[in-house]
């Protein structure tokens, strides 16, 4: 029997309560729901339907079920319907565009991604200087200690990121242990100690909590220089004229207000010949950016790894482009798997 023949036995006073249950949907949800209720019809009977649309009903007009918690609610909205329609139906190797061989290839994504370094900087030049934009806690930073020997600049907005990268870069002469927890489940956690990764140069990076919207000294000097938490966390901003020989960028520009300032800045930061590196997963956010602020990434708009092409060639030529994966633990059962669209770019 068909979906359509199916449907036709459905009982009137059935429907009709699928037409109350459903009344203040939207358009998008209506259609959604019509197809995941079709294909649940047609393996499974009426029987199916009715319950679950008897249990909306007799739960009462907008009111939902005793099971009903805050955490649910995420799966009601339009952007996870579409989500759990492409992970049932859509088979993995036609949604899973990236050329990822093996999870191993998304290993270490900070200093991965800062040892493109060694690569683009032109040999033979000393006393070079680099900054991270969106440093986090500092690992990137210490893989540039390696080849930029005149000094690293970190900044982040995260005050107690930068406390902690101070911590690791203080290490040698401190003499103290940097200790912290992974996430197993729930409440559950594992010690760790860090150790120096091998090779970098802590004495060569300077940590300092920065906005990525008013990095310029002559711009709009910041009221604020000393933190209220961390008494070693100090404020930076560009002096005037003050650039870099090369500036990282890693997964930041989804996460800012105004994501075209933050291109522009590029240009005032970096030197004649100097290299900038930029990945991002593209990950539009209206509580960190506002739609009409969106680089691509609009319906009825480019997709952003063209409109940053587009934006940063007038002032460089693009050295590289590449899919970059990262993966972020969440606990022992569950990671986040990203792919940063990467971009290596020489200013001209």
């Amino acid at each position: 029997m068909s979906v359509m023949d199916t449907l036709k036995n459905v009982p009137k006073q059935l429907l009709s309560k699928a037409e109350e249950a459903t009344k203040d949907w939207s358009a998008e949800q209506k259609r959604l729901t019509g197809a995941v209720v079709a294909t649940a019809v047609a393996a499974s009977g009426v029987t199916f339907l009715a319950m679950r649309l008897a249990g909306r009903s007799n739960s009462g007009a907008g009111v939902r079920p005793d099971s009903h918690s805050k955490s649910s609610d995420i799966y009601e909205s339009e952007a996870s319907a579409r989500q759990y329609m492409e992970f049932h139906y859509t088979p993995s190797k036609e949604s899973y565009t990236q050329r990822l061989r093996a999870v191993s290839e998304a290993s270490d994504f900070p200093t991965r991604l800062a040892h493109k370094f060694h690569t683009y900087l032109k040999p033979g030049k000393r006393g070079l200087r680099g900054l991270d934009v969106g440093c986090a806690t500092g690992a990137s930073v210490l893989e540039m200690s390696k080849v930029f020997d005149g000094g690293v600049v970190g900044i982040d907005f995260s005050e107690v990121f930068i406390h902690l990268a101070k911590e690791v870069a203080a290490m040698p002469k401190s003499g103290k242990k940097v200790l912290y927890t992974a996430p197993v489940q729930g409440e559950i956690t594992e010690p760790r100690e860090l150790e120096l990764p091998r090779g970098v140069h802590p004495e060569r990076c300077a940590f300092y909590a920065g906005d990525a919207m008013d990095m310029f000294e002559e711009d709009h000097k910041m009221e604020k220089t000393v933190s209220n938490r961390y008494s070693d966390v100090t404020y930076w901003q560009a002096k005037k004229g003050e650039k870099f020989d090369g500036v990282l960028c890693l997964n930041l520009i989804d996460r800012v207000p105004d994501p075209q300032r933050l291109i522009h800045s590029f240009g005032r930061l970096v030197e004649k010949e100097g290299v900038l590196i930029l990945a991002d997963p593209y990950s539009w956010w209206e509580d960190a950016t506002p739609k009409a602020k969106w680089l691509g990434g609009t319906r009825d708009g480019a997709r952003s790894e063209e409109v940053i092409v587009a934006a940063l060639k007038k002032e460089f030529e693009l050295l590289s482009e590449s899919d970059e994966g990262f993966l972020i633990r969440d606990h022992i059962r569950h990671y986040q798997l990203g792919f940063s669209h990467c971009t290596v770019w020489r200013k001209k």
